[in-house]
């Protein structure tokens, strides 16, 4: 197994993501690492949206006095859009499972009668 050189451009959280996905997945050929760099750079654009958005709020002031949506909820919406459908190309997500909250929960234990 050859190392995947971590692009320079990375965050130091994406850059340990990528390492993280790489040794765990194993992830070697160039489509995979390109998608993966993807991945890691929409983590960071995510994060760059949301500290413009903490600075300025949601909403911003045009040149006309005029309020409207800070153009970086919008760059946050599409970047985690993206990632999702980027952890589905790379079949990513599909080990985690999340518990559907419409579905009630079954205890197992000494109380339930279902053995």
């Amino acid at each position: 197994m050859r190392k995947v050189n971590v692009p320079d451009h990375l965050s130091d959280v994406s850059r340990e993501l990528f390492n993280h996905i790489c040794l765990i997945w194993k992830f070697e050929a160039l489509p995979d690492i390109q998608l993966l760099t993807y991945l890691c750079e929409t983590v960071d654009r995510v994060a760059d949206a949301r500290a413009e958005i903490a600075e300025n709020g949601p909403y911003i002031e045009d040149r006309f006095k005029q309020r409207r949506e800070n153009p970086a909820l919008k760059s946050e919406r599409d970047n985690k859009l993206l990632y999702s459908k980027l952890l589905k190309k790379l079949r990513l997500g599909e080990e985690i499972k999340f518990p559907d909250p419409k579905k009630p929960r079954h205890y197992k234990g000494r109380h339930n009668n279902d053995d």
